[in-house]
Order: structure tokens, then C-alpha cells, then sequence
């Protein structure tokens, strides 16, 4: 996954935002069936030469076949300055330069206002024919999305090619899209703060929760500005669920949080007291005292939540030695971005040819891993070999990439209607809890009473045409 502010665990990928928690399970996180048609099988070299951005105005539809010219199409991801990105226009050029019955044009929107933007245009019957699915189980309730389960079989399409996680369906059991790379949570640490304590770095299995924190802490410094760790408290829906613990689940048939059970709390209490009381990661005034600069790119933290979207910025700015491992407990969800076609695209079967191209085909997986834009989602063993040896990519990629594509260790985030709104309810109390500023037992409880009625009604209103 590039940081292209596809950032979807967005905050996740700005660099030193204490409140987080909730944010991060968002991203993880998105015709007739005649319509399909077979694929350019291009060989088309990639060329790193700049080209003139294919790039749409956000809003603008698609322009129809003229004559004998080709199907123009829009693909519409979340990104600040699409126009200037070089290695996403080209991209697009590879494909257009690959065969002549579709073109296609980029649409970058910033993450904050991309499902306004995309409701408007849908509203507007100028939709984008392929989207970049952010919250799938909103945009799979409000109509968004086409299902390619039709698509899939009528062209053969063998999804056990993706990695794990890559294609899922969403809570109908429907597909809507395929990944577009593999994003996954690493642990990245200080080996020169792990050498200086005679620590041992973490293995290639990764740490347990506990073997964490008891590291972290004998790792922290406080009194001398030198914390264990960052972030964790980033990825709490992730940790919570990989452990067992309730968190988001399906209870008597329909979405419910459950951050009322005992286990969870008791868990959310833990985490706030290591950074609260015990101090081995900077609380929130010691995070925002940093003036918003990267505690662990400072030197100030000897543990970071990151992921394989951030070598590059690691290897560019950091002035230590480092490395990464599995986060604590392992399993996580592939978090890497979905593409899908719009329900109410006028150019489905352009769409399908150009999604199976970007997705399927390995034209473009090998691309993207050549130029650093994302682990593969496609198991290609050229596009994989080329990731793990690329010029930013950590040593210790090599050790942990079976863990890491491992489907044992592989869990999918349940993505409901409704999410967005709910979560509204639960991050803010998972912040109070995080900063110190609040009990879990005492916030959490009425949190989820709150997200659970948006969830309810937004699921019976998906249901009520069944």
C-alpha cells in the first residue's frame, strides 16, 4: 500500500496522530453478466519515463466511444495529488498503451471527502466506473457497488491466486472487488535502543501481547525522554479480535459491538495503563509536546506501529538502524485497498476488462512491486521476489513474509452498514480511554449502545428487501 493518503487506516499513515483506535478498522478494512469481456494479455514493458496525467476532474464522467476510438473510463481512488504521481499515471498508461478499446482516466479525491464526493457523483448519474472501495459495507447497502460473482465465473477467474484476504465477500456474501495490493501492520524497532539495553531483537514469529509490553516498558526511559513504544493503541480492534477477545461480531444474526463484555474492557483498562500509568509508550501530552514530529523516526520511541506502505519514509529518515516484525499476536487482516465497479457505471464491461487487468492479470502486480507501490495482492512469485528485494524493504521482509501471507494467520474485519456513522460513537470513547482522561468500564459500555442502534437500524434497512 503507497502513500498516496490511500490512507485508510488513514490516520494510521500520518505520521504522529495520537487518537487513532477505530480509524484503523475503517479502511480495513471496497452489468449484465454478457458484459465481460477477455483481457488484452499485453507485454507491454513498463516505461518510468513521466507521462501527461491521465486524470479527470473529480466529478467528471466518463467520455463516451466516438466512432471506432476507444471507451474512456474513470477510475476514482482516494489520493491528494494524483495528477503529479508518476508511478499511478503510469500506471495507467501501461494499460492504455496496452490495448485500444478503453482508456482510462484517474480521479484522485483526498480520503476526508471521498464518499461525499462519490455519493454526489452516483447522485448525479455521472458515477465513476471503477471505485476504490473504502468502507464496503456502506457502499455495498446504499447500492454502490456492482457484484462481480457472474463476472468471476463466466471468465474463469481463479481467486485463489490472490494472497489471503485479498478477495472477500462483503456481509450479503457477495463479491465486489479485488485487492489492489496487500497492506499489512508491522512492528518496526530501533535496533540501535534494543542493542544499547542488551535486548534481543523480535524474532520472525513476532512477540505475544505480554512478551510485548514487558519489553516495551523495560525498554522505556521516561525521565530521559525514551519510551517502548509509540503506538499501539492504533490498532485496537485488530489486537482485540486476533486474541479472541469481542469486539465487533455478528450476535443473533446482525452486527452488534460489544465493548461492554468484561474481556474487553479489562483489555482496553491494560493497554490505557501502559501508557498512562506505567509510561512505556508517550501518553498524549508527551506525543503532542513532540510538535508533531514521528516518535520513532525522532529516536524518542524504541517500537512503532507502521506497515510495509511505510519503508520508504523509515529508510529516508530515520538516522538508526532498524527493522521490522510481525505485530504482537500475529494474525491481522489484509488491509491493502479494494477495487470494484460501480452499480451504475455505463461502462461495465470496459470496467471489468480494465479491473481484471490491474487485479488479476500480473502485468500490472509486477509494476506496482518494480516501483515500490504496494506488497503484491496476487501470488506472483516475480512480482513477490521483486517487493521483498526492492531498494527500501527491511533485511528482516524476507524472514516474516510467510507469516505474513500466511491465510492461518489472516482475519477479516467485519465491515457492516453503517459503520462509518457508528464508529463515530466508539472512537471518541476509545480516545477518552487512551489519553487516561477515562475508565474503560465507565465509557466504553454506553459507546456501544450508541454505535449498536445505528448499526441495527442501518441493518434492518439493508435487510428489509429480503
Amino acid at each position: 500500500m503507497r502513500e498516496l493518503k490511500r490512507q485508510g487506516t488513514s490516520a494510521g499513515r500520518s505520521q504522529a496522530r495520537f487518537s487513532f483506535g477505530v480509524a484503523a478498522m475503517l479502511c480495513m478494512a471496497t452489468i449484465a453478466t454478457a458484459c465481460g469481456t477477455s483481457s488484452s494479455g499485453s507485454n507491454t514493458a513498463a516505461t518510468s519515463a513521466a507521462v501527461a496525467p491521465a486524470t479527470a476532474a473529480a466529478g467528471e464522467a466518463a467520455a463516451p466511444a466516438t466512432g471506432n476510438g476507444p471507451t474512456e473510463i474513470t477510475w476514482m481512488i482516494w489520493a491528494d495529488d494524483v495528477a503529479n504521481d508518476k508511478n499511478m499515471q503510469n500506471e495507467i498508461k501501461l494499460f492504455n498503451d496496452s490495448q485500444s478499446e478503453v482508456k482510462v482516466n484517474l480521479i484522485g479525491v483526498p480520503w476526508g471527502d471521498f464518499d461525499s464526493k462519490l455519493q454526489a457523483m452516483i447522485a448525479a448519474d455521472t458515477p465513476p466506473d471503477v471505485v476504490a472501495i473504502k468502507s464496503e459495507g456502506d457502499y455495498v447497502s446504499k447500492g454502490f457497488m456492482l457484484p462481480i460473482d457472474d463476472l468471476i465465473k463466466q471468465d474463469n477467474i481463479d481467486i485463489n491466486k490472490f494472497v489471503g484476504g485479498a478477495v472477500a465477500p462483503a456481509y450479503d456474501g457477495k463479491i465486489y472487488g479485488f485487492g489492489h495490493d496487500t497492506a499489512y501492520w508491522l512492528l518496526y524497532y530501533n535496533k540501535d535502543m534494543f542493542d544499547a539495553a542488551g535486548i534481543p531483537y523480535p524474532s520472525a514469529k513476532g512477540y505475544t501481547i505480554d512478551e510485548f509490553m514487558d519489553v516495551a516498558c523495560k525498554l522505556s526511559k521516561p525521565d530521559q525522554g525514551q519510551w517502548g513504544m509509540h503506538n499501539f493503541h492504533w490498532i485496537m480492534s485488530i489486537l482485540a479480535q486476533q486474541q479472541g477477545i469481542p469486539y465487533l461480531n455478528m450476535v443473533d444474526g446482525q452486527p452488534k459491538y460489544q465493548l461492554d463484555d468484561p474481556k474487553t474492557v479489562e483489555f482496553f483498562q491494560k493497554v490505557s495503563d501502559f501508557i498512562n500509568v506505567k509510561n512505556c509508550q508517550l501518553n498524549n501530552d508527551q506525543s503532542t509536546s513532540l510538535g508533531g514530529a514521528d516518535p520513532f523516526i525522532a529516536g524518542k520511541a524504541a517500537m512503532s506501529l507502521n506497515g510495509n506502505w511505510g519503508f520508504g519514509n523509515v529508510k529516508d529518515n530515520a538516522q538508526f538502524n532498524w527493522g521490522v516484525a510481525p505485530i504482537p499476536g500475529t494474525k491481522q487482516p489484509n488491509v491493502g485497498m479494494k477495487i470494484g465497479i460501480a452499480k451504475t457505471s455505463k461502462n461495465q464491461a470496459a470496467a471489468w476488462k480494465f479491473l481484471k487487468w490491474l487485479t488479476y492479470e500480473p502485468e500490472a502486480t509486477r509494476y506496482r512491486a518494480e516501483h515500490g507501490m504496494g506488497q503484491p495482492a496476487l501470488n506472483d512469485e516475480q512480482a513477490m521476489t521483486t517487493f521483498i528485494s526492492g531498494p527500501a524493504s527491511p533485511a528482516e521482509l524476507k524472514d516474516i513474509i510467510g507469516s505474513l501471507t500466511d491465510p492461518n494467520n489472516s482475519f477479516k474485519l467485519l465491515d457492516p452498514p453503517g459503520i462509518a456513522e457508528a464508529s463515530g460513537h466508539i472512537q471518541p470513547a476509545s480516545d477518552e480511554v487512551m489519553q487516561g482522561l477515562a475508565k474503560a468500564a465507565d465509557v466504553l459500555p454506553a459507546a456501544s449502545a450508541k454505535a449498536n442502534e445505528v448499526l441495527a437500524k442501518e441493518w434492518a434497512k439493508a435487510n428489509a428487501s429480503k
